[in-house]
């Protein structure tokens, strides 16, 4: 609650001018970068819809951020949900037309939305790499990233189902996926996969291999979902990206394996864009 606490703080404290100043841009930067990392899935996608707006129009409202910020603390204080007061606008614009914002690691300048998304895109799936592998990507591996991520730029609806018993181990990945506009909906097993299919559309499926209910529990869920004629792209990700692991993947009629974060966000912007 510390963290919420503190980014709602700083978010009002930028907020209570309706221009803003230098000074207050430190406070906003530090509060939604903290919302970024370790918020949840409604408070990463308030603070990263603020700040397109705000990098394409020099103008955007706090309001979704500052809501889902009350919420989640209101439900940690066990207290009743209320509606943010209907006056309160939090508008901020940029004092003068040549400044930007939100430049790489805060500083820099962000002439467009999708430099802006970028930035935070590749923070996000280096933040991943590093901690899966102990090494950052390459300028080369950078470029190839983003051109995927162009590539499925487009289309306006994009989530993932994230089959895995272990929630923690995916949260870097999650959050790359969530920085380039796809939404993850997370299970820990097999059988409630099968029942978010029913009736639900995803762009892929992420699964991992062994899980409680198996050793081999992705290949089950990979059976299941084609024996009902689901042809819902499935990608395997787990400790394992040997050919013969890849290849069983692909005979059984999923898309692919892999154990390395960047490939897994190549893979899925890959069936994102078809």
């Amino acid at each position: 609650m510390t963290f919420l606490l503190d980014a709602y703080r700083k978010l009002i404290d930028a907020s209570e001018r309706d221009t803003l100043s230098s000074e207050r841009r430190d406070n906003l930067e530090g509060a939604l970068a903290d919302v970024m990392l370790l918020g949840g899935q409604e408070e990463i996608q308030a603070a990263g819809r603020f700040q397109r707006d705000f990098v394409e129009n020099k103008s955007s409202s706090l309001v979704p951020v500052i809501e889902s910020l009350r919420k989640s603390l209101r439900s940690e204080l066990d207290l009743p949900e209320i509606a943010l007061p209907s006056q309160f606008n939090f508008r901020l614009h940029i004092e003068g037309e040549d400044e930007h914002f939100f430049g790489e690691n805060g500083s820099g300048s962000m002439p467009s939305a999708r430099a802006v998304d970028g930035a935070d895109l590749l923070y996000r799936i280096n933040t991943a790499q590093k901690a899966r592998t102990g090494q950052d990507l390459t300028d080369e591996r950078r470029t190839q990233l983003m051109d995927a991520y162009e590539r499925a730029a487009g289309v306006d609806f994009k989530c993932v189902l994230w089959v895995d018993d272990n929630e923690r181990w995916i949260e870097h990945e999650r959050a790359m996926l969530e920085a380039a506009g796809v939404s993850t909906v997370w299970v820990p097993s097999t059988e409630r996969a099968l029942e978010l299919l029913t009736g639900n559309a995803f762009h892929t499926i992420i699964s991992d291999m062994g899980r409680a209910e198996g050793p081999q529990e992705g290949f089950a869920l990979l059976d299941a979902i084609r024996e009902r004629g689901d042809q819902t792209p499935l990608i395997v990700y787990s400790g394992s990206d040997r050919p013969d692991h890849v290849r069983a993947v692909l005979d059984r009629g999923g898309q692919g394996a892999t154990n390395d974060p960047s490939r897994l966000f190549e893979l899925v912007m890959n069936e994102v864009s078809r």
